[in-house]
């Protein structure tokens, strides 16, 4: 079984293509490399995939032309090419739209051509906005986003929604929720904070600090998305949007407080004004993903601290 990831290089990508190698797929990975944050970081990882015979790397920008792809046969697609970053993409909008929606849209009509007709799409907690149900839920209609991130996404998600209804494609897109990990983008809430605490620097703290996130480890995430190909694999005319999470609201303070106990150093807070494209809560309602998927999230919290925290030394 032969499938096809974009954005190889990141953070989820690489590690599901590796998760994927080792379970018999031959995976073929496509990034364009760019410098949201350090390349040589995504070039390593490509390189370490690169020592498996079943794995074919294309350096590829998807809003371009896709004709190198014509040499490149594939069963599925897993959409997680785009530009990540909600305060990012406040300053960069004609970016990230393009990135995330116009990316989407060339990839689906070449899809189209090929005669390629089922994908993955890695979607976003963002989509939802800031809204007051303690559970985000997937049949929710009225969705705000609150950042031109969120608004890429819930467009992306769209677009597929239509190629399913004119083309018939199979589609499933898995809204995920707070990813973390080894390995996981340094521009990020945990990472950030581990590496102000180990240099003994201040932690900057946006709002009072009782936002909660619904935090998700990369093995489950990746768990999820092996368990979305094989139900893709034999299904046709098939389209789900599935949130992918613990269900368990996480406050920043209690992030911060599990931080100081587990790497013994105390740095000070300094609380600074909320920001309005961010949501206060996000937790998921993982009924769907249970019931669809047979998905359920596996690793604690403080399971998965330790393991990036075991990482973060093993690799500074």
């Amino acid at each position: 079984m032969k499938i096809l990831i974009t954005g190889v290089a990141g953070f989820i990508g690489s590690r599901l293509a590796k998760h994927l190698l080792g379970k018999g797929f031959c995976v073929y990975g496509i990034d364009n490399y760019n410098n949201f944050y350090d390349p040589e970081i995504k070039n390593r990882r490509v390189q370490d995939l690169l020592n498996n015979k079943q794995f074919f790397f294309l350096k590829l920008d998807l809003v371009n032309c896709l004709n190198p792809l014509n040499k490149v046969d594939f069963d599925i697609v897993i959409h997680l090419a785009g530009s990540p970053g909600i305060r990012y993409s406040v300053d960069n909008p004609e970016i990230v739209y393009s990135n995330n929606v116009y990316a989407t849209e060339n990839l689906l009509r070449y899809m189209q051509d090929r005669g390629k007709t089922k994908i993955i799409f890695a979607s976003s907690s963002s989509v939802y906005g800031s809204m007051n149900d303690t559970l985000l839920n997937e049949d929710i209609t009225s969705l705000s986003p609150l950042s031109p991130y969120g608004v890429s996404k819930l467009l992306a998600e769209q677009l597929l929604h239509k190629f399913h209804k004119q083309f018939f494609f199979s589609i499933i897109c898995l809204r995920l929720f707070s990813v973390y990990g080894p390995s996981q983008r340094p521009d990020l809430v945990i990472p950030k904070f581990v590496e102000a605490m180990v240099t003994e620097k201040p932690i900057y703290v946006y709002g009072d600090g009782n936002a909660t996130r619904d935090f998700t480890y990369i093995d489950d995430v990746i768990h999820a998305f092996t368990l979305s190909v094989n139900l893709l694999l034999n299904k046709n005319d098939f389209f789900s949007i599935i949130n992918i999470g613990r269900s368990e609201a996480v406050t920043i303070h209690f992030l911060i407080d599990r931080l100081f106990i587990k790497l013994k150093i105390i740095v000070p807070i300094i609380y600074q004004d909320p920001i309005s494209i961010e949501a206060l809560s996000t937790c998921a309602n993982v009924e769907k993903s249970s019931s669809i998927l047979g998905f359920k999230a596996k690793t604690t919290f403080d399971e998965g601290l330790n393991m990036y925290i075991k990482w973060f030394f093993n690799n500074k």
